[in-house]
Parts: structure tokens; sequence; C-alpha cells
């Protein structure tokens, strides 16, 4: 089995003088059951599972269970500007970039590929893409040639 974290609560814990412990009771939400029997299985007393347990910042957590239960938004709906600024960071975005416009330089990094989108969208900031119709139209085209690119780099 490979390592796992799933958040949970601790709720009790009892001493258990026979055998010299103290038994924790935790809480897991329900809608997380499937990954802890992914990761622990069933443990029994003759078989048990290795754990760890750490103390979780409470307001951290709660921030990152936010982020989990927060469904992913669609490529559609992000904006043209949003999206330049993903795709830049994206090393195959940037190779497509360099063999198809940027054809100069041998590798590009984030900052050199955003230079290029900009002057491919006629903008000065990518924060301006999307703000005109020829903006929006040269991103469309752009991210749909990367798109086109990677089906047929495979």
């Amino acid at each position: 089995m490979k390592p796992a974290a799933i958040m949970a609560s601790l709720v009790d814990v009892r001493n258990i003088a026979a055998h010299k412990c103290v038994r924790l009771e935790i809480h897991v939400p329900v809608e997380q059951a499937s990954l802890v029997m992914q990761a622990f299985g069933w443990p029994t007393a003759a078989d048990p599972v290795p754990v760890a347990i750490a103390r979780l910042d409470p307001v951290k957590a709660a921030s990152e269970a936010a982020k989990a239960e927060k469904p992913a938004r669609k490529w559609e709906h992000i904006p043209p500007a949003q999206q330049a600024g993903i795709r830049c960071e994206e090393k195959p975005f940037r190779v497509f970039l360099v063999e198809t416009i940027a054809q100069e330089k041998p590798d590009l990094n984030e900052e050199e590929a955003a230079e290029a989108v900009r002057a491919f969208c006629g903008v000065m900031s990518r924060s301006d893409i999307g703000k005109t119709e020829r903006s929006s139209n040269a991103w469309h085209k752009l991210d749909t040639d990367y798109q086109f690119w990677l089906r047929n780099a495979q």
C-alpha cells in the first residue's frame, strides 16, 4: 500500500491498561470512507496497519477541505487571460510555442512564453487577452492549435 493522508477529527481518547496503550477514536467524513478502505484495508488486532498521527491547523484544514470540495471549473469557463497564464506554466505549451511561433529560441521559460503569447495576441499584458475580439480570437486560435498539436504529438 502507498502512504495516504486523510483529514479526520480526533474525538475521544481512552486508556487501555491491559495493553498499555490508548485507543483513539477518529471520525472521518463519510465522503472519504472509500479512501480509508483503499488506503488501510480492514485492520485487525492480528494484522494492524501502521499509521502516523499529526495535528492539523484547523483553519488551514478547513480551507483545504473547502478547496477539495470545490469542483474544478471547465476550461471554457475560465477567462482567456487566465487560460493564457495557465498555459504558459505548462512545459508542453512552451515546446509548442517554440515549434510554431517562437522558432528562434531553443527553449522558453514561463516569462518568454508569456511574451510570445502577448505578441501573438497583440496585447501589452496577458490580462488584456479577451478584452477585445481580436485578442480573444487570437488566443482561442492559439489554444485550439495547441490542443491539435498535443493530440498529434503523442
